[in-house]
């Protein structure tokens, strides 16, 4: 199942529902897997780097993981494809509905360090996390991601 993301900025932008449409989805999966008495899995489908998707919304992600018990291994960076409305954001860095400017990941270093937040639970992204809550002043944040 594709949430994609979970802040309320992002889906809006992929024109995706709130995530509470993911929620009662879950639920119901949960609940008709005990009835039918199978071995079942939720895997959700996470894309990292989203145009629209900043340090703030992928720690939004991330605790939002963390708090679910999610700690997903594969992860889709985003990557521009032919003719969608994703790919005009990243080219153009605007939101093509409304022309406001929106925040895009292009540089490499960008880019890994959404993927590891969202992969909070590596030790080895620990460090490249603490040093970005620290740029924001959102260290606070480290206490309920990293422990």
């Amino acid at each position: 199942i594709a949430p994609e993301h979970i802040s309320e900025k992002v889906l809006a932008l992929i024109r995706k529902p709130k995530i509470d449409v993911f929620e009662r989805f879950q639920q119901l999966f949960l609940k008709f897997t005990k009835e039918a008495k199978k071995e079942q899995y939720l895997i959700p489908y996470i894309i990292s780097s989203h145009p629209g998707a900043d340090i703030e919304s992928e720690i939004e992600l991330a605790i939002y993981l963390k708090r679910k018990g999610y700690r997903p291994r594969q992860i889709q960076d985003f990557l521009p494809s032919p003719m969608s409305i994703s790919t005009s954001m990243w080219v153009t860095e605007k939101d093509p509905f409304t022309g406001k400017k929106i925040y895009v990941a292009k540089k490499e270093n960008d880019k890994r360090l959404h993927k590891s937040i969202i992969q909070y639970f590596k030790s080895e992204n620990h460090p490249v996390i603490i040093k970005a809550l620290r740029k924001l002043h959102k260290e606070y944040y480290a206490k309920e991601l990293l422990k």
